[in-house]
């Protein structure tokens, strides 16, 4: 039983930090400083898109044990290829990987205020070369360390931020500041990331429990519960927090957002903690992410079995992206999320659905 708990905890920190990067650290701040009048209706809107259908992503891919290739089997290997690629492409180098440099370099210039982009993407892709072929920091790493870390210093963010404030004004009736919290929601692209995330975090399980499925099953579910639970809390407190200190960040760049409400709140070493905090949590999305699409390349691109070969287009791509900034890579991102993230959640629907079906299937013909 203790060892479950224990399984269960860092499986559910590690999923955690897995989904917790750029996107989730300034998202939900944007949707309070939006719709700062109508802050709970706003993280009912972002709970909607960032939590409970990247959840629902998560429990339908383990319910294929994590076979992304039972999972999409309906495509077609050519399908199932090309939809990895995109989906991979978007979360890895073209999307939240480059984004994620852009937010590192954002909390290093708290520390050295004229730190140039190059320098600062060129070494973290430098830091994650490095790190990315050590396994082991994927799961067990995050979960004893990064994730409490993380978690403590949004806690003493949070403790202090919200003594004496309250929300300010918005122009956004309650429709509106939904529609900011639902769209954000969309942004941190965590459906897509659920899908993949996931088959970490159940692999790690299966080298734990490869005998006992069952406790594996309870587990993973628990783990589950226990990231959205933390990831849903933060959002709502952050949407809080932008409701309540909006007019400090006018005219602020996304990535700094954060940081300079900390700064506010905690004076200058309550935003260098933050900013610190903001770097590690990105570069534990990075690390996943680089790997992700790295294996993919090793696996599906010819030229690119050789894995320092992969790692170095993977990350020349995303230090060329990260020139765009975050706001403009957001830009991007938004139309091709409009179109894209229903279609993923038609297919974890269709999926869902066709597995209960199959069950039940199986199980009349036991009986019959």
């Amino acid at each position: 039983m203790e060892r479950n708990l224990k399984n269960t905890v860092e499986s559910g920190f590690a999923l955690f930090s897995m989904f917790f990067g750029s996107g989730n650290l300034v998202f939900p701040l944007l949707v309070g400083v939006e719709a700062s009048s109508h802050p709970w209706i706003a993280s009912l809107g972002i709970l909607v898109s960032g939590v409970a259908l990247p959840f629902f992503g998560v429990w339908a891919i383990s319910l294929y044990k994590g076979d992304l290739g039972k999972f999409l089997r309906f495509f077609g290997p050519k399908g199932t290829f090309y939809f990895s690629f995109v989906a991979l492409a978007l979360m890895g180098p073209f999307g939240v990987l480059a984004r994620c440099l852009t937010v590192i370099h954002g909390g290093v210039q708290f520390f050295i205020p004229n730190s140039s982009l190059t320098i600062v993407s060129a070494s973290t892709c430098l830091l994650i070369s490095f790190l990315t072929f050590r396994r082991a920091i994927l799961v067990n790493s995050l979960g004893k360390f990064l994730t409490p870390i993380l978690l403590f210093c949004i806690g003493a963010i949070l403790f202090f931020g919200f003594k004496g404030v309250g929300p300010e004004g918005s122009s956004l009736n309650t429709k509106g500041a939904f529609i900011e919290g639902f769209f954000q929601g969309y942004q941190t692209m965590d459906l897509i990331a659920a899908l993949f995330f996931s088959i970490f975090i159940l692999e790690h399980l299966d080298r734990l429990y490869f005998e006992r499925q069952d406790v594996r099953n309870k587990v993973f579910l628990s783990a589950s519960i226990l990231a959205a639970f933390l990831l849903g809390s933060i959002y709502i407190a952050f949407v809080y927090l932008g409701s309540c200190y909006n007019s400090y960040v006018v005219d602020v760049e996304p990535q700094l957002v954060l940081s300079m409400i900390a700064k506010v709140i905690l004076g200058d070493v309550g935003g260098k903690l933050v900013a610190l905090t903001s770097i590690l949590a990105c570069l534990t999305t990075a690390l996943v992410l680089t790997r992700l699409f790295t294996n993919f390349l090793q696996e599906h691109v010819w030229g690119c079995q050789k894995k320092w070969i992969a790692l170095l287009l993977t990350l020349v791509i995303a230090f060329t992206v990260a020139y765009l900034e975050f706001s403009t890579i957001a830009r991007i991102l938004a139309p091709i999320l409009e179109f894209t993230y229903p279609v993923i959640i038609a297919i974890t629907l269709f999926n869902t659905g066709r597995f209960f079906i199959h069950r039940n299937r199986a199980k009349s013909l036991v009986q019959s």
